[in-house]
């Protein structure tokens, strides 16, 4: 509708216009032309917003609500891995994590793989990013494909960028002789799902398809949820 502005200040100025005596030969004829173009596109933008704009942010409006659980899902992902590397590095003391550099992150997943080996990279901890990278990443993203001409192109780009556990970039899950993870490819995963989960998260936000964006919970421990925060996918909202 922006495109209305200049149309109509066109308009107003040729009807001003009409009381000044021509500057040039045929000038009132032009002006007529000029003036007759102007509200056949006035009422061609109109016609467009009312018949095709209008129905096509309520079909993407009615989408993104219909998807928010599978949004979150992807949202998620990352940050829930994420959070074992922040909550282990405060119960040793360590200085803070910061999950914005990717050295610091692979680091920190370093040093836990000597000290906290079988609390960090278990059969628990494989069972989970399993989980997350074969089943519930790859079924959001097969969710989302028939769904994906309503979303923004800016989301779509967003989900095409999420690593698959097919394909080129495929996410493999190296095991050790204990069936824990090796924690090279633990690091590589929740980085990979971190950075696709931001990319996600900032099409989301600069779109405006939530009022909120949905984030989910992780469980800490038995019987205890504990919300996920936005600072890990948005800068703006604090570093930590």
């Amino acid at each position: 509708m922006r495109v209305l502005t200049p149309l109509l200040a066109l308009v107003l100025g040729i009807e001003l216009a009409q009381a000044i005596p021509e500057i040039f030969p045929g000038g009132h004829a032009l002006g007529e032309v000029v003036r007759s173009l102007a509200y056949a596109l006035i009422g061609a933008v109109i016609f467009h917003w009312l018949i095709v704009e209008i129905p096509e942010q309520r079909r993407r409006r009615a989408s993104y609500e219909f998807h928010r659980l599978t949004f979150e899902t992807l949202l998620s992902a990352g940050p829930g891995l994420l959070f074992a590397y922040r909550l282990l590095s405060d119960v040793t003391g360590k200085a803070p994590l910061d999950v914005w550099d990717q050295d610091s992150v692979h680091a920190r997943a370093k040093a836990l793989a000597v000290e906290q080996p079988a609390t960090m990279f278990g059969p628990r901890r494989t069972g989970l990013i399993t989980t997350v990278v074969q089943i519930a990443v790859p079924r959001a993203l097969t969710e989302l494909s028939a769904s994906s001409s309503y979303f923004h192109p800016d989301v779509s780009y967003a989900l095409g960028t999420f690593p698959r556990h097919d394909g080129l970039r495929i996410l493999q899950i190296e095991r050790g002789p204990d069936g824990g993870i090796m924690w090279h490819r633990d690091v590589h995963i929740t980085w990979e799902l971190l950075e696709a989960a931001r990319r996600l998260y900032a099409a989301l936000r600069d779109t405006g398809a939530y009022a909120e964006i949905p984030l989910g919970q992780i469980r800490s421990e038995p019987g205890i949820l504990v919300p996920l925060t936005h600072d890990v996918l948005h800068k703006d909202e604090g570093r930590k």
